[in-house]
């Protein structure tokens, strides 16, 4: 999705600074060429963070979906270039890469198909289920999307941060499959869940700023 979906986060916020992560070949960048691994997007989202933050500056990083794994990727590069640490990864909507290896690789399926098991998931405008020019505009962006899911590989390594996790009660991304982050965190892993699908954190976005806000003010 476009960084635009977090604007009404930035203007619902007051107690902290939202800095929606443009990435490439989505809504501002759209014209430039998507990434064609994880890592590869990870190394440009980590560029972003390194102009956008402080050297002595408290920070969290929060990624949905495909942006939680981008999220994770992001974190073994700070720790692995002893980068000022977040004091949180926040990851939605994202099954641990265990579970996440073993997934059938959806962007194999044919167009059809593949729009089949995206609508399943549930959040996708009317509008554009019923238009059939948008259709065609947005399938290949989000089957390139599960293409470089599909090809991801993780090396496993331990984050020596703070792991939350946010789940919807309806999303296929359960309990079950988010647990298994704690293979990837040193500390406790903490979990939380919300009423909704898999796009449930765009429904429930107040709920879940606050939570963030009573986090990093415990923290502070």
């Amino acid at each position: 999705a476009s960084s635009l979906v977090y604007e009404k986060w930035k203007k619902r916020c007051h107690s902290m600074e939202i800095i929606p992560v443009e990435l490439a070949g989505k809504g501002r960048r759209l014209r430039e060429k998507p990434y064609t691994t994880i890592q590869e997007g990870a190394k440009d989202i980590f560029n972003i963070i390194l102009s956008e933050t402080q050297v002595d500056k408290h920070y969290a990083i929060l990624g949905h979906s495909m942006g939680g794994i981008f999220a994770y990727e992001v974190a073994k590069l700070i720790n692995l270039h002893e980068f000022n640490p977040p004091e949180f990864i926040f990851l939605s909507g994202i099954e641990s890469p265990d579970i996440l290896k073993n997934n059938p690789k959806i962007s194999l399926l044919s167009d059809k198909k593949f729009w089949h098991e995206i609508y399943n998931l549930g959040g996708l405008d009317q509008f554009i289920l019923e238009n059939n020019k948008l259709i065609n505009f947005y399938l290949p962006i989000i089957k390139h999307d599960y293409y470089i899911l599909d090809i991801y590989e993780d090396n496993q390594m331990q984050l020596p941060y703070k792991g939350i996790l946010f789940i919807g009660n309806k999303d296929h991304v359960n309990k079950r499959k988010v647990e298994l982050w704690q293979n990837r965190f040193v500390d406790k892993i903490k979990i939380y869940e919300f009423e909704g699908n898999h796009f449930f954190i765009y429904e429930r976005y107040e709920e879940i700023l606050d939570i963030i806000s009573r986090i990093l003010c415990m923290e502070g």
